[in-house]
């Protein structure tokens, strides 16, 4: 039986991720895959403990839940994400020939697909995503699938050049699983950078060529993540709805391991970073210690995804928390914070939450305490920078920002 391999698999970041990593086989699955199990019957759902390397046969269904993903490695190097809450099911990867032909069926959710280029001399697609509404073929590229509800199917180029089909693909041979749409099937060539929404019930059927929102601009891009939470901000994009939030251990994003959506306009989601501008603002908790990538990507009000910014940071583990008081007869604030160890510290106390304007900076500290004249009453804003030592290289730890009221008249 015609096999592909599960290559990364996770499911949420609360959970051990090691050898055998969180998510995995679903319950449907027997104790032992043979060639006598109908692979119609396996579905694979992320979620209990499978090995990495697990096989998934043709005719099998994937899913994942919330805060759960799984990544296919096909035989010729291409490879399928699926995202939180999205289903699919892997119908072929050979054609009769033993070509490529990669056929896989989506019927919830989302599938970001790396195809291997394909020398095939006839110009035909090697892999293709179908859903109910639309075929979408590509010999080589980068690009992702979207089931938004039943009335829509959203696509977006992010490398090289895909056709989307509307209405069922007759050239392909399944299991008669097609579910298309009846009618002229009307194509659309789409190039890096574009994106199509197939609408059902539009009249003609057009696949409508648009452009992809531009990758958002990340505020202290590549900066460590030495706090207690990893923050990821970045500035608004014109036309965003809300914006995507992943987390992964690569580069590519086969080990994608936290997921966030930020609705645009949240104030909740918004920190002021200086200069008149507004950053957003996302948060993941219990990142342990290590070197991670991370991507944000805006979508647009029709739900129509644009291309990604991506950068990395490490984490050492560990963090800086402070604490102020006020020593009234010698008119003195005395700060404290974490001590970490072969560090130093600078001490910064400013009337902004940005940093702009500093009002006191005390650098090359060797204690984790020291005590300055008391400023005049006040809101002021105050961060700890330690210079931590770990193996021959120096990392900079950032506490957060701590509000500082000094009260009383002077």
């Amino acid at each position: 039986t015609p096999v592909v391999n599960v290559s990364k698999q996770v499911n949420a970041p609360n959970q051990l991720m090691s050898g055998k990593t969180s998510g995995g086989v679903g319950r449907n699955i027997p104790s032992s895959i043979t060639r006598s199990t109908p692979a119609a019957e396996l579905t694979f759902i992320a979620g209990d403990l499978v090995n990495k390397g697990e096989i998934v046969p043709v005719g099998a269904t994937l899913k994942t839940g919330p805060d759960s993903f799984i990544t296919l490695l096909m035989p010729n190097g291409s490879r399928a994400t699926l995202p939180s809450n999205s289903q699919m099911k892997l119908v072929s990867f050979r054609d009769t020939k033993g070509k490529d032909a990669v056929l896989l069926d989506l019927a919830a959710g989302q599938v970001d697909a790396r195809v291997q280029h394909s020398d095939d001399a006839t110009g035909k697609p090697s892999y293709r995503i179908r859903t109910k509404l639309a075929t979408i073929g590509a010999r080589g590229t980068y690009f992702r699938v979207v089931l938004p509800d039943a009335q829509r199917t959203l696509v977006g180029v992010l490398e090289g050049t895909v056709a989307a089909n509307w209405g069922a693909d007759k050239s392909l041979s399944d299991d008669k699983n097609t579910g298309s749409q009846a009618g002229q099937p009307s194509a659309a060539l789409l190039s890096v950078g574009q994106g199509s929404v197939l609408q059902m019930g539009t009249a003609p059927h057009q696949a409508v060529v648009q452009n992809l929102l531009p990758a958002p601009v990340f505020q202290e891009a590549n900066a460590p993540q030495n706090q207690s939470d990893v923050a990821v901000r970045w500035l608004p994009v014109a036309g965003a709805a809300a914006y995507r939030v992943q987390l992964a251990r690569d580069a590519d994003f086969d080990d994608i391991f936290a997921q966030q959506e930020v609705a645009a306009q949240s104030e909740l989601q918004q920190a002021a970073v200086g200069a008149g501008d507004e950053a957003y603002k996302a948060w993941f908790t219990k990142v342990a210690k290590g070197s991670y990538f991370v991507r944000v990507s805006a979508i647009a009000a029709d739900g129509l995804e644009g291309l990604f910014a991506l950068s990395g940071f490490t984490r050492l583990g560990y963090a800086v928390s402070g604490a102020v008081a006020l020593s009234a007869n010698k008119e003195q604030l005395e700060f404290s914070w974490t001590v970490l160890p072969s560090a130093n510290y600078w001490l910064e106390v400013a009337d902004n939450k940005t940093f702009t304007n500093v009002l006191l900076s005390v650098p090359q500290l060797l204690s984790n305490t020291v005590r300055v004249a008391a400023l005049p009453p006040g809101n002021y804003f105050w961060r700890v920078r330690a210079d931590v030592q770990e193996h021959g290289q120096t990392t900079t730890v950032v506490s957060e920002t701590m509000p500082l009221l000094v009260g009383g008249v002077r």
